[in-house]
C-alpha cells in the first residue's frame, strides 16, 4: 500500500511543480523580486521533494508522510503569497482608478 502511496504522491507533486513553475513564470513581470524569491524557494522545495520521492525505490510509511506533510506545508505557503500578492495588485489597480 505504502508503494501505491508514493506512486500518486511522487505523481502529484510533479504536476504541482510543474503548474507552480508555470504560474511563476507567467506573473515573473507582475511582482516583486521579494515574493518572486519566496516563490523560488518553495519551488526548490518542491523540486526537491518531487526528486526525493522518485528516486528512491521504496519508502516506508513514516519517512512518506514526512514528504507529504511537507509538500503540503510549501504548496499552502505557495498559495498563501500568491493570493496576498494578487490580492495587494487588485487594490492598488483599484486605487488607481
Amino acid at each position: 500500500m505504502a508503494y501505491l502511496w508514493q506512486r500518486l504522491l511522487s505523481g502529484f507533486t510533479a504536476v504541482v511543480f510543474v503548474g507552480l513553475a508555470l504560474i511563476t513564470l507567467r506573473d515573473a513581470n507582475a511582482i516583486g523580486w521579494g515574493w518572486l524569491l519566496a516563490r523560488m524557494l518553495v519551488l526548490l522545495i518542491m523540486a526537491a521533494a518531487t526528486a526525493l520521492i522518485v528516486t528512491r525505490a521504496r519508502w516506508r510509511q513514516r519517512p512518506l508522510r514526512v514528504v507529504e506533510a511537507v509538500v503540503f506545508v510549501t504548496l499552502s505557503l505557495y498559495l498563501v503569497a500568491r493570493t496576498y500578492t494578487v490580492g495587494v495588485a487588485d487594490l492598488g489597480a483599484g486605487a488607481a482608478v
